[in-house]
């Protein structure tokens, strides 16, 4: 009898890649634990629930010097449907400026403890940075679900032109002002306040076409007519009419996933039917934050990167 009570070794299916922010930068993890982390965006230090922090905090007396603090109604679901409120412990405004590489984006305390900005998205944007900029132009980009637009107007100071889609009036009008304080041109965005499966569905009738697509879908939304969106439930459609709208010189096409039930495995597994037919390679793994001085990380999301050629991974 051989290999009694050793389990047998198997070769890992799909490659689970972690992506990070830069050290350093504005946005920094400095502590985590009771179902919290304690975050500092540029000059202001805020307090949000993090099911994920099931430890203790390391730095206690760090926490009593917070700007604000997040009191959701419910603190388990990944989108704060339920929304909340902040508890403010100092005089700073509820609006400041954060800045990434060149560029500066407007944060804002919104009822759904987000900010305006996810920082543990920058991997993404130096990636599609990157890609633009080694492309031959134009460069057609299609954001969809595209919030307050850091992803849009980093594309576009790439040189980019960018179709911006959401179904929120005050989302598109804090994508506007931040393309405002980078000074990108105005024919550089296309701004649509639209339901993001009926434009697509449009753009598929229309025959439009995009070199790039990037997605960052809710777990569960509503649009401005009631339209609802459920991840699990219209993910794969949506993605099978986006594959249809790429070009034939298509670079790639980046999901971003906050719905805590779609593993990085799921993405890979979506990715890798709909894109099949056009070859390429995929990336999947999880947009991971360090703590600072830590052991410590917290997984904000998943992802998965369909790129046309290997020399376009991130």
């Amino acid at each position: 009898m051989k290999n009694i009570g050793r389990a047998p070794k198997r070769r890992s299916v799909v490659d689970i890649t972690q992506l990070s922010p830069a050290a350093g930068g504005a946005y920094q993890l400095l502590d985590s634990g009771d179902g919290r982390k304690l975050e500092q965006f540029g000059d202001r230090l805020l307090v949000r629930p993090e099911p994920q922090a099931l430890w203790r905090p390391e730095k206690p007396e760090w926490w009593q010097k917070a700007d604000a603090i997040f009191a959701g109604k419910n603190e388990d679901d990944d989108g704060g449907q339920d929304g909340g409120q902040w508890q403010l412990k100092t005089n700073k405004p509820d609006a400041w400026l954060f800045s990434h590489d060149r560029l500066t984006f407007q944060c804002r305390l919104s009822g759904f403890r987000h900010v305006g900005v996810f920082p543990e998205q920058s991997p993404q944007w130096q990636w599609l940075e990157r890609v633009i900029n080694a492309a031959p132009k134009p460069v057609r980009v299609l954001n969809l679900f595209a919030y307050t637009g850091v992803a849009s107007v980093v594309a576009a100071a790439a040189g980019a032109h960018v179709t911006h889609v959401d179904s929120a009036k005050k989302a598109i009008q804090h994508a506007r002002d931040n393309a405002q304080m980078n000074n990108v041109a105005a024919d550089k965005i296309r701004w649509i306040c639209d339901d993001v499966r009926k434009f697509v569905g449009r753009e598929v009738r229309r025959g439009a076409v995009y070199e790039m697509i990037i997605l960052d879908p809710p777990k569960f939304g509503r649009g401005a007519q009631g339209e609802v969106w459920k991840f699990f439930e219209h993910i794969h459609e949506l993605m099978i009419q986006c594959e249809s709208i790429l070009s034939d010189n298509a670079l790639g096409l980046c999901l971003t996933s906050y719905a805590l039930r779609a593993s990085s495995l799921s993405l890979h597994g979506l990715l890798h039917d709909v894109m099949a037919k056009r070859g390429g390679s995929i990336v999947v793994g999880e947009l991971v934050v360090p703590q600072k001085n830590s052991s410590r990380a917290l997984s904000c999301a998943n992802f998965g990167i369909w790129s046309a050629h290997d020399k376009l991974r991130p």
